[in-house]
């Protein structure tokens, strides 16, 4: 595995990356808006390492280098460089119409639960909307929900629905039933 990683490494310093990686049947990730800072890259348990080499002062776009990552091997090169200061609007144009096309989803489906008659009766409600009412079980140690991801506000205010203690609103787990019910749209 170490000879293919450093043989497409090495290719890569003279031809281009992608091609290369296609020729050998390899898989190209990118991970885009990496900040210096960040702990891991998605997917990658020891990232960090590849984030401090990629803000080195002495690094130049374009450079490569083989990383060991225990159960393999990852070969990345600098392929963009972002300058301190504002992002222009190019750069940031996608983001931004996702987050108005979000919020505008959030504020359709506010309007439709606050007009339902059953906005008080979860399972119905759900019904109505047609999605499941899923249940999991996380804690308060954790950011993110099982199958769902980042929802910090989610995971420190939940209500429990179940059959004792309907409509409870606590900041910890319930004594009860032991789990919270959220409704996934």
């Amino acid at each position: 595995m170490c000879v293919k990683a450093s043989e497409f490494a090495n290719k890569c310093k003279n031809s281009d990356f992608a091609k290369v990686a296609d020729e050998m049947k390899l898989t190209v990730r990118t991970f885009e808006d990496l900040g210096a800072m960040q702990e891991n890259l998605p997917g990658q348990k020891e990232g960090r390492q590849i984030i401090i080499w990629a803000f080195d002062e002495e690094r130049e776009l374009n450079d490569i280098n083989l990383f060991d990552m225990g159960k393999g091997y990852l070969v990345a090169k600098l392929s963009q460089v972002k300058e301190k200061g504002y992002a222009s609007l190019a750069d940031v144009k996608q983001k931004i119409a996702q987050a108005v096309l979000n919020t505008k989803k959030a504020d359709y489906i506010i309007k439709q639960i606050e007009a339902s008659p059953n906005k008080s009766n979860l399972q119905a409600l759900a019904n109505e909307m047609k999605t499941p009412v899923e249940t999991v079980d996380f804690t308060y140690a954790s950011n993110n929900i099982p199958g769902v991801g980042p929802e910090p506000e989610v995971v420190a205010a939940p209500i429990c629905y179940s059959q004792k203690c309907r409509g409870y609103s606590h900041r910890h787990k319930c004594k009860i039933c032991k789990r919270y019910q959220l409704l996934l749209i």
